[in-house]
């Protein structure tokens, strides 16, 4: 008998042709459906384009964005940055980018971000904001905190 948690049965696209064993997903997983376009209804702005994480998330931002600064518009690395330089030819594509790094006094990452804050403003990236709080330690930001980091990224505020 179940017990009520189980997982729904997989739609009939994914099943048919029936999976062989060593392809089917295990009993406890559930499927994934692409959305369709048409699903979205807000629009875009193609010039806000951002990624972000929180520990090795915000890790893979800072890299993903110095490995590649055409794609994106900055990124929001939060308790967890990438200590690398980025290279010297893309440097200037960085330049215009905005980063903002959330990290606090009791985060044991507190010491990479604040490297990788250092390095990207030595590369030439003059929107490179650091929100280094007070107690604050390897943890979900609460909404104040995270709407000021938002508020850093956008490109329309005046920062300075």
């Amino acid at each position: 008998m179940g017990t009520g948690l189980e997982p729904p049965p997989l739609p009939a696209e994914l099943t048919d042709p029936p999976l062989s064993p060593e392809f089917a997903p295990p009993p406890h997983s559930f499927p994934v459906a692409p959305v369709p376009p048409e699903a979205f209804t807000l629009p875009l702005d193609p010039a806000r384009r951002y990624i972000g994480g929180m520990s090795g998330g915000g890790k893979m931002a800072s890299q993903v964005l110095t490995l590649f600064p055409g794609f994106f518009d900055g990124a929001l690395c939060i308790v967890g940055a990438d200590p690398i330089k980025p290279a010297t030819e893309r440097a200037p594509q960085l330049a215009g980018k905005r980063v903002v790094f959330m990290t606090g006094n009791k985060d044991f990452n507190h010491y990479d971000v604040l490297e990788v804050h250092k390095r990207l403003l030595e590369s030439g990236l003059a929107h490179s904001f650091l929100m280094d709080l007070d107690g604050f330690g390897h943890q979900y930001p609460d909404a104040h905190q995270l709407d000021a980091a938002l508020e850093l990224l956008d490109p329309r505020q005046d920062h300075g």
